[in-house]
């Protein structure tokens, strides 16, 4: 799919695999420059050098999406190097992996409160800090990938 984002700035929240790193490469096949986020800096490093090798500028910041104080850390870092963000895709989600594939009275807490702080308040929290930025820029897109998690219940 071809559409022109030259000049465009895009952030995309857990870009070092899978979607995240499809949509990263995506965007910077069409011209954007793409700021890579996770929280593997050796996954996200291989990921720059693809967008590079591309053409196109990129930097990796590490940054948990559950951890409000380091999502605005990354958000002004960005917009120190960059002086905007044009696009923001919320891409970052976690799983507990097969040991949280419980019937729902055996999910613990500690899952449940993980998940939701880097699922859904990560969300917020990005949105949040990239938004302000874009109202005075008077323009800016922000995407939200969600889980089929998310609409799959829980077994029990």
């Amino acid at each position: 799919m071809k559409v022109d984002l030259k000049n465009k700035i895009a952030l995309v929240t857990g870009s070092t695999r899978g979607i995240g790193q499809a949509i990263a490469l995506s965007f910077a096949e069409n011209g954007a420059t793409v700021v890579v986020n996770g929280r593997n800096a050796e996954r996200g490093k291989k990921v720059v050098e693809e967008i590079n090798a591309l053409g196109r500028e990129s930097i990796f910041i590490r940054a948990d999406m559950g951890d409000q104080e380091q999502v605005n850390s990354m958000v002004t870092q960005i917009i120190e190097k960059f002086g905007r963000i044009d696009i923001l895709v919320n891409n970052a989600g976690i799983n507990v992996g097969k040991e949280g594939r419980v019937p729902v009275y055996e999910f613990t807490d500690a899952n449940w409160h993980r998940i939701i702080n880097v699922d859904l308040n990560g969300v917020f929290y990005c949105s949040k800090a990239v938004a302000k930025h874009m109202v005075e820029q008077k323009s800016g897109k922000i995407i939200n990938i969600s889980s089929i998690v998310g609409i799959v219940p829980l077994r029990f």
